[in-house]
């Protein structure tokens, strides 16, 4: 049986908890992402979106407030060792784009929904 940690993408950025929101729009940007989970003292604790952070255009002086005041607390999540059947699921009951994938708490990768037609391709 196949799992997440097979198909994930191992490139992941992640933002601390109290990265500035200009800070993280600089390092999606720069990184080519769109989105990020947010980690304090190693663990998960959120992501951002470019969603979340579409207001500090509307509004600059937003850009020194931290990811932790705009950033989606309840994030479905998977561990590594999931099978690929159930993230699969997730994504259609959720209707999520991707998934971070843990390791004790810790993100180490992503499985996105082109990750896994990918793989069914193959």
């Amino acid at each position: 049986m196949s799992v997440a940690s097979e198909i994930m993408s191992a490139t992941l950025l992640t933002l601390d908890f109290d990265t500035t929101l200009g800070e993280a729009i600089e390092k999606l940007v720069a990184h080519n992402f769109s989105a990020a989970p947010v980690v304090r003292d190693g663990k998960m604790v959120g992501i951002v979106s470019e969603l979340e952070l579409f207001d500090v255009l509307f509004d600059p002086s937003l850009r020194e407030k931290p990811v932790s005041e705009v950033m989606e607390y309840d994030v479905i999540v998977v561990d590594e060792s999931e099978s690929l059947g159930r993230v699969a699921h997730l994504f259609a009951l959720h209707k999520i784009r991707r998934v971070p994938v843990l390791r004790l708490g810790t993100p180490v990768g992503v499985v996105s929904r082109r990750d896994l037609l990918r793989f069914a391709l193959n």
